[in-house]
């Protein structure tokens, strides 16, 4: 399985917000993100930027 870590940027700043999400989706205006144990994390005014695979990373901005 591919798990990855989700970070927020936020005010400039960035910060893990999830170890090993599993399902990160955009949805009515917020990110919902679903972690390898079940876990959620909803990021609102939220949107993916960049997914980098190799690095197992998926950031997301908040405006």
């Amino acid at each position: 399985m591919c798990e990855s870590k989700l970070y927020v940027v936020d005010r400039g700043e960035r910060k893990q917000v999830l170890e090993n999400a599993v399902v990160v989706k955009e949805q009515d205006g917020r990110v919902i993100a679903r972690g390898l144990l079940g876990e959620t994390v909803e990021v609102e005014g939220g949107r993916i930027i960049e997914v980098d695979a190799e690095a197992h990373a998926i950031v997301v901005k908040v405006d």
